[in-house]
C-alpha cells in the first residue's frame, strides 16, 4: 500500500503510510503513551511479520498514531488504532479510519472492532463514520477497576 495525504478538519495535511520494522521504536512509543495496557513490541513484530495493514499517520515528519489490521477470508478486523495523546482530538484517527475503509471497500465483506465500553469519543468516531455495535465482551480489557466490558462495532462494506 503507498501513501496517502489526508486533510484534517483544521487544514492540516497529514501523511498516512504503512510502517516497517524500522519504524518499530517510535510506533511502540505511540502504542505506549497511548494505552494503559499497551500491545507489546513482539505484537508489532508479529503483525509485520503475518503481513497485516500496518499503517501510521505522520504529522510533521513524526510518527503520530497506528492500526494494525487483520484481513480474513470476507473479513477484516482492526487489532489495534492508537493516537498519541499530544496528537488526540485532531482527526487523526478518524483520516486513519478512512484510509482503512477505502483499502478494504472491495476486499472485504466487513470491518470491525472492539472498544473499551467507557472510550466515548472511540465510540462517537466508529459511530458517525457508520459503525454499528455488534455485541459485547463482558469483563474483556483489564482495568484499574478490575475488568472492563468491551463493545464489538462493525461495518458492512459491500452492500
Amino acid at each position: 500500500m503507498t501513501s496517502h495525504t489526508k486533510v484534517l478538519s483544521s487544514g492540516t495535511s497529514v501523511e498516512v503510510a504503512p510502517f516497517s520494522s524500522v519504524d518499530l521504536p517510535a510506533i511502540f512509543t505511540i502504542e505506549q503513551a497511548a494505552s494503559v495496557h499497551p500491545w507489546s513490541l513482539k505484537n508489532f513484530e508479529d503483525s509485520l511479520a503475518s503481513q497485516h495493514l500496518c499503517l501510521g499517520v505522520k504529522l510533521a515528519g513524526e510518527w503520530v498514531a497506528v492500526v494494525v489490521v487483520q484481513h480474513k477470508v470476507v473479513d477484516a478486523e482492526v487489532l489495534i488504532i492508537a493516537v498519541h495523546p499530544k496528537a488526540q482530538r485532531r482527526g487523526i484517527a478518524k483520516a486513519l479510519l478512512e484510509v482503512v475503509i477505502d483499502k478494504y471497500l472491495v476486499a472485504a465483506e466487513r470491518l470491525f472492532l472492539e472498544v473499551r465500553a467507557s472510550n466515548d469519543p472511540a465510540i462517537a468516531l466508529y459511530e458517525e463514520l457508520g459503525f454499528n455495535c455488534m455485541g459485547e465482551r463482558k469483563n474483556y480489557y483489564p482495568s484499574a477497576k478490575g475488568r472492563e466490558d468491551a463493545l464489538i462495532y462493525g461495518l458492512e462494506l459491500q452492500l
